[in-house]
């Protein structure tokens, strides 16, 4: 389990359902004053394909829209300036 701390911010608790073929939901955990500013979807290559702002409104949950992506293993990670999440896997069928 990833630990908040100064060099670590915000992480992916849980990704959810998984797998998945449409939508996924992301349980995130951050410190106060330190949220994310967007959120990454890349392949098992390293290809970002797709990137989407964070939403603070969304608070602790994002939903985020997979269709598009086709049957394989991806990882998602949390961005914020200089400072990135653990990227947790996920997959599509």
């Amino acid at each position: 389990m990833d630990v908040l701390s100064e060099n670590n911010p915000f992480h992916i608790a849980k990704v959810f359902p998984n797998p998945s073929n449409d939508l996924i939901h992301l349980e995130v955990k951050f410190t106060v004053g330190q949220t994310p500013e967007s959120v990454m979807v890349y392949d098992v290559m390293g290809n970002i394909l797709l990137t989407t702002p964070y939403s603070t409104s969304s608070e602790n949950d994002i939903e985020l829209n997979i269709s598009d992506l086709s049957a394989g293993l991806y990882f998602v990670k949390l961005s914020g300036g200089v400072l990135e999440s653990k990227p947790k896997p996920f997959s599509v069928y």
